[in-house]
């Protein structure tokens, strides 16, 4: 995080924090950097909107304008949600469905 924010430019830089750092995680930044414009700021989840972008996105799949099934890399049987998860974890899936009824 540090060196993101050292990387950034004077005079209206802007480096965006986001994720989910440890709660101990510190950094340590100049005033001067803050007065000479640049600007640290963060974020969770990138200001998405869950319960409105999720029920944007549903409408206009179901309304054939956004293909979301291109999204989807793997299928779970509810009964492996915990290999869902770590598959998630470690990287090796991108987006996967937990099946209720599988």
């Amino acid at each position: 995080m540090s060196a993101a924010y050292q990387a950034v430019r004077p005079r209206g830089g802007r480096c965006v924090l986001s994720g989910n750092p440890p709660t101990d995680e510190t950094i340590t930044i100049s005033p001067y950097d803050l007065m000479a414009g640049k600007a640290l700021i963060g974020t969770s989840g990138g200001g998405a909107d869950l319960d409105g972008d999720c029920a944007r996105f549903v409408k206009l799949h179901l309304a054939g304008k956004v293909d979301l099934t291109k999204l989807i890399t793997d299928r779970y049987p509810l009964q492996e949600v915990n290999q869902a998860f770590d598959d998630h974890l470690e990287g090796r899936i991108g987006r996967a469905i937990l099946e209720m009824d599988g």
